[in-house]
């Protein structure tokens, strides 16, 4: 009756594991909640058992960062080449960042950078309207 739901947590959480948690955007309460979410992540990534029992947490976040940034690189890597192979069969080419952008980018915030670098295209080709008045 003390109020335990079993292993995976307390009533006061639901009895939700530390990865439900961290989906979730909620913090991990203890080291072992946080080993619970984060022991699968190394497995997955490619860190052994005996490799992450000697990794601190800051190490493995700075490894996790790493293996995000180098997933993200041939991510980018496999849209430029499919952008390529399949540009000569189309009638106007595919960008290889339309590709690319979906996987990493919701709608919202792909409408946020091409209107960014609609109005950086803006400012630049102002720039040589005002150098052209000047001169």
């Amino acid at each position: 009756m003390g109020g335990e739901t079993g292993p995976a947590g307390t009533d006061s959480d639901g009895g939700k594991s530390a990865s439900q948690k961290e989906k979730e955007g909620k913090p991990v309460n203890s080291f072992l909640e946080w080993l619970d979410y984060a022991e699968p992540i190394a497995y997955k990534i490619g860190i052994h058992p005996a490799e992450f029992d000697e990794l601190q947490p800051g190490e493995f976040y700075r490894m996790l960062e790493a293996y995000m940034a180098r997933r993200k690189d041939e991510d980018f890597r496999r849209a430029y080449f499919t952008a390529m192979m399949m540009n000569p069969h189309l009638k106007e080419p595919v960008n290889p960042r339309d590709i690319f952008n979906p996987l990493y980018y919701t709608p919202e915030e792909i409408k946020a950078m091409k209107e960014k670098e609609a109005q950086s295209d803006l400012e630049y080709f102002k720039s040589f309207q005002s150098v052209k008045e000047r001169g």
